[in-house]
């Protein structure tokens, strides 16, 4: 086999490992959230805990969810300070955004259209799709 098909090969093998890895954790990330949901609804059902113990967790493992959202946003945005990526005031300009998100994004699924912008590699702002069209 000539170099030249021993690289092509190997490109095509990585370009098809690539595409098989992502769907998996595309589809691992969109059935985390519906599975705990699940566990604990099954908890209730099974009488291992009641209905308001189950809200609470729901509400404890939301809140605990967006901190830790929050500190990985944090931490991205002072490694790209310190490398020079970013200015300060750029890096309150995020700050900003992300704080000013209006809580309907919820409603009509605004973490989903997030992650799934994540997963396709897309560096746009979802919103951003849609004004633009």
């Amino acid at each position: 086999m000539s170099k030249t098909s021993t690289i092509i090969t190997g490109a095509v093998i990585a370009v098809v490992l690539t595409a098989g890895v992502s769907a998996y954790v595309k589809a691992e990330n969109n059935n985390t959230l519906a599975n705990r949901q699940e566990i604990i609804q099954e908890a209730v059902d099974e009488g291992i805990i009641d209905q308001k113990s189950a809200n609470k967790l729901s509400e404890y493992t939301r809140a605990k969810r967006n901190q830790m959202t929050k500190e990985r946003i944090q931490e991205k945005i002072n490694n790209a300070l310190e490398n020079g990526t970013i200015t300060q005031e750029e890096a309150q300009q995020i700050i900003d955004w992300h704080n000013s998100k209006p809580e309907a994004m919820k409603k009509i699924g605004g973490r989903k259209m997030n992650r799934e912008n994540r997963m396709n590699n897309h560096t746009t702002c979802p919103y951003e799709e849609t004004e633009q069209n």
